[in-house]
């Protein structure tokens, strides 16, 4: 039983370490000045949360921005080490500089 206790959370760790994603959502031509660069908290896995990304109050008059979401090796270790119960991502916006 131990041995397979083992080997279940092995496989577990191993899914959730190779789990890095990284999404790109562009409006314009993109934005290349950093504005923020959060730790958003989403819990089970990451089916809920209440987190909200203003753009337009982060990017006042641009519009031309790039905003990145994804899960760093830090964010799945923190994932692992709850027990999926905290999923946290990272959310960059980035602007257009003039």
């Amino acid at each position: 039983m131990k041995k397979l206790s083992i080997c279940v959370f092995s496989a577990l760790a191993l899914m959730m370490l190779s789990g890095c994603f990284t999404h790109y959502i562009k409006t314009g031509k993109g934005g290349n000045a950093v504005q923020s660069d959060d730790m958003e908290l989403y819990f089970v896995a990451g089916l809920a949360g209440d987190v909200k990304t203003y753009v337009d109050d982060i990017c006042e008059s641009s519009k031309h921005t790039t905003v990145k979401v994804g899960r760093t090796f830090v964010d799945l270790l923190i994932n692992l080490l709850s027990g999926l119960i905290l999923s946290p991502q990272h959310v960059t916006v980035i602007c257009e500089e003039y």
